[in-house]
């Protein structure tokens, strides 16, 4: 399943096809709340921060992420 530059809703759209693929949707449920907790606390913490880099390494790879 491969992710595209939407993030978020790609992951929580995944972890609910991967819940009902292995009918784990209770856990699935879980999981998506602990998220929705982390991302809450994360855009808090970030608030008036002002703009971020979000640098991927992938063995000797390195690449930044974000538009442009």
């Amino acid at each position: 399943m491969t992710m595209t530059a939407d993030l978020i809703p790609q992951a929580e759209a995944r972890l609910a096809a991967y819940g009902e693929l292995f009918d784990k949707t209770d856990k699935a449920a879980e999981l998506k709340a602990d998220l929705d907790t982390r991302l809450a606390k994360l855009r808090e913490a970030a608030a008036d921060k002002g703009n971020l880099l979000v640098v991927l390494t992938n063995g000797p790879k390195m690449s930044a992420y974000g538009k442009g």
